[in-house]
């Protein structure tokens, strides 16, 4: 467990803009997933529905409305969108709600690694 803590610290740390939204992204996804298994036992999802909202913030916080406003605007209601089901979810303890998030950030999460993939490569043929 403490290499694996190690290594997470070292990929924090070296990776560049897009490579820090994605390791966001897998947290808050990866909490989605916590929270969808401890309803499915009977268990309260609260510290892990709070801490992919916490990572929906901190999205929402790198929205850059001077580079692309139309962008910027489009993933503020998004995540507007998400907080509000993960908000629901933690007063209700339905679990369905969640799969929908989950499937919405897997698609950003994958646009967003596509767009770094591609920034990297123009980077490296500059």
């Amino acid at each position: 467990m403490k290499s694996h803590n190690s290594y997470q610290a070292i990929q924090h740390e070296t990776a560049d803009q897009g490579g820090i939204l994605i390791l966001l992204y897998d947290g808050i996804i990866r909490e989605i997933r916590r929270s969808k298994k401890a309803i499915a036992n009977q268990k309260s999802p609260a510290s892990h529905l709070l801490k992919a909202q916490m990572g929906v913030v901190e999205l929402d916080r790198t929205l850059n409305f001077d580079a692309n406003a139309d962008l910027a605007e489009s993933l503020h209601q998004v995540y507007l969108h998400c907080l509000y089901v993960l908000s629901d979810v933690l007063a209700n303890n339905q679990a369905p709600p969640l799969t929908r998030i989950e499937s919405l950030l897997l698609e950003l999460r994958q646009a967003w690694a596509e767009a770094a993939r591609a920034n990297r490569q123009e980077k490296r043929a500059v």
